[in-house]
């Protein structure tokens, strides 16, 4: 009995450039998007069964996934709200304090997003204001997107 592989293309191996050239691809845990989906409640943990280890969650829940998720160095997190009621017209989708926000028919409002949580709109503009043409200037270097402030209601859960 012939042993693995039948076929040894030692060629491939000659030097350091050919072998990075087809060396196996290594994965690491920043090059990874962990998708999040939130659900209205708490202490809510409904594993989604077409993938294995995600589970939609209350925000209490995704707040603990998330930070798990930046403790093992994952890369980012995909963020998608699932309403409690599904309708015809998507109602609960537009909702300005549910978890989907949009209306019904609209292109994606965000294809990239930064949060930034503060206490308080005049702490947001004490702490952006002066500094607000620096940070604005810098956007065009990371995207060609045209940047959007939207101040909002953080909501926990819905009573």
């Amino acid at each position: 009995m012939a042993s693995f592989p039948h076929y040894r293309p030692r060629r491939l191996r000659r030097t350091e450039a050919l072998r990075a050239l087809v060396r196996e691809t290594t994965l690491v845990p920043s090059q990874l998007v962990l998708p999040l989906f939130a659900r209205a409640g708490t202490g809510v943990r409904q594993p989604v069964s077409s993938m294995p280890g995600v589970a939609q969650t209350s925000v209490d829940e995704l707040v603990r996934d998330a930070t798990a998720a930046a403790e093992l160095g994952v890369g980012g997190v995909l963020l998608f709200g699932i309403p409690e009621k599904k309708d015809a017209v998507g109602s609960e989708a537009w909702d300005d304090k549910g978890l989907a926000g949009g209306n019904p028919g609209a292109p994606a409002v965000y294809v990239g997003m930064c949060h930034i949580f503060c206490d308080s709109v005049e702490a947001f503009q004490r702490g952006f204001g002066p500094h607000a043409k620096e940070i604005m200037a810098d956007i065009p270097k990371y995207t060609d997107l045209q940047p959007v402030i939207q101040i909002s209601e953080v909501v926990v859960g819905k009573q």
